[in-house]
């Protein structure tokens, strides 16, 4: 068989837990046993990162693709407050920093790990 050939990503949905129990390991419990199962099928992973979530997905291998930039206030008007984290930091030196105004998702990749090369 050719090396050549594509091999589909495992991609991960949206992961989330309620606020009372982020930064107590919930979120990376969740998807370490995403990554566990693409390791275990030598596959790569796809995922959106939101703003919030980027940092955790950085620390478990993945890497910047592609951002997403939503103009949020210049389409609903909503203004970025003080504290509240619109992205404006990620995936800066693939696209640089995020303008005023604008919410940042990454499209983030993590390479195959563990694979068994034949």
């Amino acid at each position: 068989m050719s090396s050549n050939f594509l091999v589909p990503p495992v991609v991960l949905g949206i992961l989330a837990c309620q606020t009372t129990h982020q930064r107590l390991g919930a979120g990376s419990a969740l998807l370490r046993w995403g990554v566990d199962l693409a390791d275990s099928l030598a596959l790569p992973c796809r995922l959106e990162a939101s703003p919030i979530g980027y940092g955790l997905y950085r620390k478990f291998g993945y890497e910047d693709l592609d951002v997403l930039d939503l103009n949020v206030t210049e389409m609903w008007g909503v203004t970025n407050n003080d504290g509240s984290n619109w992205g404006a930091k990620n995936a800066i030196p693939l696209a640089g920093p995020a303008p005023d105004g604008v919410l940042r998702s990454v499209i983030m990749r993590r390479p195959v790990k563990n694979a068994v090369v034949q």
